[in-house]
């Protein structure tokens, strides 16, 4: 019961893909920062409001990196999640 009482959902802002993004992510993979993954229990990233599967990206602290041709310009990533509070 305490992990439902000490926990807090969030929500990111949408970061939206520019067209030097996209031209990065044909040939390298492309970092974006979410400081709300700073203390995520748990966390679900979103492209276009549809589950990324954890092979299409990796997260290092508060660093979402997006794999190789993954995004398109105008694409929307977001992070939810759940932190302890």
């Amino acid at each position: 019961i305490d992990l439902v009482v000490n926990t807090t959902h969030f929500h990111s802002s949408v970061q939206t893909v520019t067209s030097s993004e996209e031209t990065s992510n044909t040939s390298a993979s492309v970092d974006y920062t979410f400081s709300e993954l700073t203390n995520a229990q748990h966390y679900s990233v979103f492209l276009n409001r549809q589950l990324l599967r954890p092979t299409e990206y990796s997260v290092s602290g508060t660093t979402l990196t997006v794999s190789t041709g993954v995004i398109a310009e105008g694409d929307e990533i977001e992070v939810t999640g759940f932190t302890n509070t």
